[in-house]
């Protein structure tokens, strides 16, 4: 089983003797191939620690949903608008304790932007983001993710 430290529900929860609490993160991406790449990649990682709560393809769903699921973290298409405003700028105004890690096509002035005005902890490229996820989220929510150590 994955293990997970750094978290300070984390280290409560365990200090308890109770099960640590997965970090649970709102998957936003227009198209469902992202979704489903971004929930292959987490789930062939066999992060423990690491719970996706909700997918959904719209800047709307993900208000909506935040509202109902309130995940930690937030993976997020650059690409995600509520009206005329970027989602990043929308959640970070509505949701301040929210983290939020932006991926995109290629590296963009408008994620640089995006990291500059609404709190963003992290860019990803799609190119790397099979190779940079894992680390990223490390970094983002505190985690450190230990493999299982197999026993002979």
């Amino acid at each position: 089983m994955t293990a997970c430290s750094g978290h300070p529900a984390a280290k409560q929860r365990s200090a308890q003797g109770r099960a640590i609490v997965p970090l649970q993160l709102l998957v936003v991406a227009e198209l469902s191939t992202c979704r489903e790449t971004i929930r292959a990649l987490l789930e062939l990682q066999d992060l423990g620690c690491i719970q996706i709560i909700g997918r959904v393809e719209s800047g709307v769903d993900a208000l909506q949903a935040m509202m109902v699921l309130l995940p930690d973290l937030i993976i997020l298409d650059h690409r995600q608008d509520v009206g005329s405003l970027p989602l990043s700028s929308v959640l970070a105004s509505n949701f301040p304790a929210i983290k939020l890690l932006c991926f995109a096509e290629e590296d963009s002035a408008r994620l640089t932007e995006a990291s500059l005005t609404c709190r963003v902890q992290a860019n990803l490229s799609k190119a790397t983001l099979r190779a940079d996820l894992v680390a990223a989220l490390e970094r983002i929510s505190g985690f450190t993710v230990m493999k299982p150590v197999s026993r002979a």
